[in-house]
């Protein structure tokens, strides 16, 4: 009992671990994919202008 105990918190404070991990790594996915979705619409805009301006 006690060593199924022990096993039980050591499981808790693993997946407390894992999920404050988990949290981070999401996060920077998401700033990535971010700055990613940005970066190629600023590129669109750019072009677009470029476009116009080649245009006139």
């Amino acid at each position: 009992m006690h060593i199924n105990n022990k096993y039980q918190t050591f499981l808790e404070a693993n997946s407390f671990i894992l999920n404050i991990i988990y949290n981070i790594l999401s996060f920077r996915i998401y700033l990535v994919t971010k700055r990613m979705i940005f970066q190629s619409f600023l590129r669109k805009r750019y072009r677009f202008h470029f476009y116009t301006f080649s245009i006139k």
